[in-house]
């Protein structure tokens, strides 16, 4: 399902096949414990939403041994585009809608955690950004923290400070010759 914004920038809901919904609601219920990584490993799939929430589970047991992991899971691809000078900017209101329009695509997702994780894979390739309080912010990156925010509770992990390791890490690896953006103190607003 495609959701065109009023600045005719269309958000792609990624589609998920039902073996693995099934598999994102039976997963869901492991956001809350802090040892399941005997449960998560049996979870295969080829979603962008299946693969990252296994990938934020095993980090969340075993620390940095999964960071590379997270890491390609997790990670925004858009500083090119930024370099260039290129963003595109959708109103606050249209986030709301992607989230509306995947709750409407998957009602049988139960838990919500699981349509931010889907929101970030909506947006995870595709350099839209926000207003919001007087900040840009990049879709993608709010709903990873959001969603890192939710399942790292009673841990050791700080949303943020996960975030900005992993676009500290993807620009170091993918800097261009050109490109000279700092890390920003929160991976969500530029």
């Amino acid at each position: 399902m495609t959701l065109l914004s009023s600045v005719t920038y269309a958000i792609e809901i990624p589609k998920i096949p039902k073996n693995e919904l099934i598999d994102l609601n039976a997963i869901s219920k492991n956001f809350d414990l802090t040892k399941n990584a005997n449960e998560n490993n049996r979870y295969k799939g080829k979603s962008c939403a299946l693969k990252s929430a296994v990938s934020a589970l095993k980090f969340r047991e075993f620390g940095m041994p999964k960071m590379e992991n997270l890491f390609q899971n997790f990670s925004v691809n858009d500083y090119d585009e930024r370099e260039s000078g290129e963003r595109n900017i959708i109103p606050s209101n249209e986030i709301i809608a992607v989230v509306g329009s995947i709750e409407s695509t998957y009602p049988s997702i139960s838990d919500g955690r699981i349509n931010m994780l889907i929101a970030f894979c909506a947006f995870k390739d595709e350099n839209v950004w926000f207003q919001a309080k007087g900040n840009t912010i990049s879709a993608a990156r709010f709903f990873r923290t959001a969603f890192f925010a939710a399942i790292f509770k009673k841990t050791a992990f700080d949303a943020v400070e996960v975030s900005n390791s992993i676009d500290f890490e993807t620009r170091k690896r993918n800097k261009s010759p050109n490109q000279s953006m700092q890390p920003t103190a929160n991976a969500s607003v530029d």
